[in-house]
C-alpha cells in the first residue's frame, strides 16, 4: 500500500485546506496518508516566529506601492529530514512550505529517492521572494529588478532566485498547478522550467458540497427568491489584488 506523506508549515489557511482535502480524500479510498504541519514539528526552535519577524520587518520596511500581499525571504531552510514520517513514506508531498523547504532541504529530501509531489498554492516557489506577480514576469529570467520591493533589497531577491534555480533538481519533483493559470506561471519560470507540471483542480467532497433546492436555500437565508447571488471570499480583505 502506497504512503503519502503532506507537508504545510501550518495549521490553518487555504492551502492547508486544500492539502487537508486531499488528505481526507485519499484515506477515504484506502490510501495510507499523513499530515505534517512543520510549524509544529519546530516549534521549539522558534523557526517559524523567526522567519515571521524576518517577514514582517521586510514587509514594513522594504516594501513598494505596486503591491502588500505576502512577500517572504525567509533566511531558514532546514526541514528535518530524519524525521519518522518522511521514512515512512513513500511519496512525499509539498504544499505552502514556505520558509521550511527550500533549495538545500529540497536536495536533501530529492537524495532519498522518493517521488515528490509539490502542489504550487501561490508562486513563490517559483520566484525570489513575492507570492503573486502583479503583473511582473521577471521569475522568468533572475528577478533582478524586483519592483515590489525596494532598491537596496532588489540584490537580496536576486541572490534568493538565484540560489533556487542553481539548487534545484527538476527530475525528482512533479509540480501539481490547481489553475491553468498557476500551470503556465511554473512553464514560464526559470527554477521550474523543463520540469514536469501538471494541471490538477482542487477537489471537492461531492457528498457534502452538491447541488440542492436553490428556492429552499434562498429562503432559509432571507434572500429575494428572484435575485442572483454571487459569494466571494479572501483571506485579506486589505490586499490590493483582493
Amino acid at each position: 500500500m502506497t504512503k503519502v506523506l503532506h507537508l504545510s508549515v501550518h495549521r490553518t489557511g487555504g492551502a492547508t485546506a486544500a492539502a487537508l482535502n486531499l488528505h481526507n480524500a485519499l484515506e477515504a479510498q484506502g490510501v495510507e496518508s499523513r499530515m505534517l504541519f512543520v510549524d509544529e514539528l519546530l516549534e521549539h526552535l522558534d523557526v517559524t516566529g523567526l522567519n515571521r519577524a524576518f517577514s514582517e520587518h521586510f514587509a514594513n520596511a522594504h516594501r513598494t506601492e505596486v503591491s502588500n500581499t505576502f512577500f517572504t525571504l525567509h533566511p531558514f531552510d532546514d526541514f528535518p529530514i530524519e524525521h519518522e514520517s518522511v521514512a515512512w513514506a513513500d511519496i512525499i508531498h509539498l504544499h505552502w512550505v514556505t520558509g521550511l523547504v527550500g533549495p538545500r532541504s529540497l536536495r536533501r529530501l530529492s537524495a532519498l529517492g522518493k517521488p515528490i509531489f509539490w502542489t504550487l498554492h501561490d508562486v513563490r516557489p517559483l520566484t525570489g521572494g513575492c507570492h503573486f506577480p502583479a503583473g511582473c514576469r521577471q521569475f522568468s529570467d533572475a528577478c533582478e529588478d524586483c519592483i515590489q520591493v525596494t532598491d537596496e533589497s532588489k540584490s537580496v531577491v536576486q541572490k534568493l532566485h538565484a540560489d533556487s534555480l542553481a539548487g534545484f533538481d527538476r527530475s525528482g519533483v512533479l509540480f501539481i498547478a490547481p489553475s491553468r493559470w498557476m500551470k503556465t506561471m511554473a512553464q514560464t519560470s526559470s527554477v521550474t522550467r523543463g520540469a514536469q507540471v501538471e494541471h490538477v483542480p482542487y477537489g471537492l467532497d461531492t457528498q457534502r458540497f452538491a447541488p440542492g433546492d436553490t428556492a429552499a436555500a434562498k429562503a432559509g437565508l432571507g434572500l429575494d427568491s428572484s435575485k442572483k447571488y454571487l459569494l466571494l471570499g479572501a483571506n485579506d480583505r486589505l490586499e490590493k489584488r483582493k
